[in-house]
């Protein structure tokens, strides 16, 4: 989903080398982490598949973006988790803020909803009412 060249939005490439002890096994097993947790905020209302398999412009700019962020916040929770940059803390923050509002419907981030088999966009809505009460005097 993500490449090296996509970390240039957020971090300098030295400092990315630095963090990960020019280990991109490090870098990598982050990613796969922040994948999992972004993918169970999305789980419920996009089609999960259909957006992590997109590659280059086709992906959605601003969560790979948040991917990106996510993993390098990551990175430095392994390094000290006492000690995480305040920008870190603050824009994986933000990135899980956005995951919240996305998975509850309170934005739009124009990804492909969940279809079932016939292709119908499936909704969460859930309709019914409260239990009837029986007041007898």
């Amino acid at each position: 989903m993500i490449t090296t060249d996509d970390y240039k939005t957020i971090i300098d490439d030295d400092l990315r080398n630095l963090i990960i002890d020019n280990d991109n096994d490090i870098q990598a097993a982050a990613e796969l982490a922040a994948i999992a947790e972004m993918q169970s905020y999305l789980n419920a209302r996009f089609d999960v598949p259909n957006i992590f398999n997109k590659t280059g412009t086709d992906r959605n700019a601003i969560l790979v973006v948040y991917l990106c962020d996510m993993v390098v916040y990551h990175i430095h929770a392994r390094i000290n988790p006492r000690n995480i940059p305040t920008l870190r803390q603050a824009r994986y923050e933000q990135a899980l803020r956005f995951l919240e509002w996305a998975a509850n419907g309170k934005i739009t981030p124009g990804l492909p909803l969940k279809t079932d088999t016939e292709g119908n966009e499936t909704t969460s809505i859930k309709y019914g009412s409260n239990t009837k009460f029986q007041s007898k005097y």
